[in-house]
């Protein structure tokens, strides 16, 4: 008999950092799942681990060769998932116990395609709810909504219609965004409930110092991000064109965003200096204007208080769509 839920993750080097996350789904008061763990080319012992977790049979795992990304990873699960709804879960976070049986008890009593539903961001532990509207796709793009595909279920409908109509590609930054668009487009109804259930478990927060981001790293982040500007208005100009143009000016704010970690995470006001003179050699004066304009003000007030000085993410999100138009 095929589960109600299938949860998929994809894994890439994750040896002794998914402790929690497996915890929080072997403990499900809802026991009627499986768990698709996609090993995405790890080079470490992940492989490995994953087998010792798939000693519980509602585990499974699959293995891609050579890392090809998270959407492939990803579309990989979605392909063999077997469920009448699937869920999204990235390897480092967490989701309440009783997560399952919450969403199985709405989905019971009024099946819809997408059923959207809160998270807890760990960081500061604050509570995102859905925002409250009838037209989600277009609050989605207009940055009301935090861009992640983890905080909605999606019924086996829609995601075997992805696996028809879309072709994998190298994406690791945006293919939220892509997702998004596609799963709304294919989505015949919506709803919502407020229950937090998913813990996001930020690396640092908005203003948080993390470790340079390596110029390689960063082309590889911002070459994804155009990927999926690529092939988001792709979609939608065959399958919802009624949502392209606002999309073109949402995906806008996608390298925005990756810019802006790579110089969050810069401690010295030079190296900021020398990533916007590198982004302007291969990246174009508008990404060019944009850093200096918004992001260097805002590090230079980061740098001078400290960690003092936070960015909520709904002000910074705002911000992005501001420049983006």
């Amino acid at each position: 008999m095929e589960p109600f839920f299938s949860i998929l993750i994809p894994i890439y080097n994750q040896v002794g950092k998914m402790d929690r996350c497996i915890h929080s789904l072997k403990n499900q008061t809802f026991t009627d799942f499986e768990v698709i763990l996609v090993d995405d080319g790890s080079t470490d012992a992940s492989y490995e681990m994953l087998l010792s977790f798939a000693e519980d049979p509602r585990f499974r795992v699959l293995r891609h060769e050579k890392n090809s990304s998270v959407m492939a990873a990803r579309y990989t699960g979605m392909q063999a998932a077997g469920g009448s709804y699937c869920l999204f879960l990235d390897s480092d976070d967490y989701v309440e116990m009783n997560m399952l049986e919450v969403l199985h008890r709405n989905l019971a009593h009024r099946p819809v395609d997408i059923l959207r539903f809160g998270f807890i961001n760990e960081s500061d532990g604050a509570v995102f709810k859905p925002v409250k509207t009838d037209d989600p796709f277009s609050a989605f793009l207009d940055g009301k909504e935090f861009p992640a595909i983890w905080k909605r279920a999606y019924s086996r409908g829609v995601f075997r219609k992805f696996v028809e109509k879309v072709t994998p590609f190298y994406c690791n930054m945006g293919e939220d965004s892509f997702c998004s668009c596609v799963f709304y487009t294919l989505a015949g109804s919506v709803s919502q409930i407020d229950d937090a259930l998913y813990h996001y478990v930020d690396g640092g927060g908005m203003s948080g110092l993390n470790k340079a981001i390596p110029e390689e790293k960063l082309k590889r982040d911002l070459d994804s991000a155009e990927a999926s500007t690529v092939n988001t208005l792709s979609f939608l100009e065959q399958y919802n064109p009624a949502f392209y143009e606002k999309a073109r000016i949402f995906l806008r704010s996608i390298s925005r965003y990756i810019l802006w970690m790579a110089i969050n995470a810069e401690t010295d006001l030079a190296r900021v200096v020398d990533r916007l003179r590198w982004i302007k050699e291969y990246y174009g004066e508008d990404l060019y204007f944009f850093g200096c304009r918004k992001l260097l003000e805002c590090k230079v007030r980061i740098l001078i208080s400290g960690d003092s000085y936070t960015i909520k993410p709904e002000d910074f999100f705002a911000m992005l769509m501001e420049e983006a138009m």
